[in-house]
């Protein structure tokens, strides 16, 4: 199942695509300090996947701050974050 945005020209050929052109939001969330999350989308099958991190709040200058780690599985629909000693904001993008 694909999603995305389709606009069609006067002669029926496809104008824009949004899945094929475009990078989409999948989803953004949040994952704690020292805490881990896993989540599945079926339908980033077959797509581009890209996953960005960004610190909550800013790092402590006192102490070393470590990002979480993000690895793509089952053929990029499973997303697992782990580690990191921060807070982060996960954004998950798709074409």
């Amino acid at each position: 199942m694909s999603y995305g945005f389709r606009m069609w020209g006067a002669d029926s050929s496809i104008e824009y695509d949004s899945s094929s052109v475009t990078w989409n939001q999948v989803d953004f969330y949040s994952v704690g300090a020292g805490s881990s999350d896993t989540r599945t989308f079926s339908s980033l099958s077959g797509k581009e996947v890209k996953v960005g991190m960004f610190f909550i709040d800013p790092p402590y200058s006192t102490r070393k701050a470590t990002s979480h780690t993000a690895t793509l599985s089952n053929g990029n629909t499973t997303i697992s974050i782990s580690g990191g000693s921060e807070s982060m904001y996960i954004l998950v993008l798709m074409r």
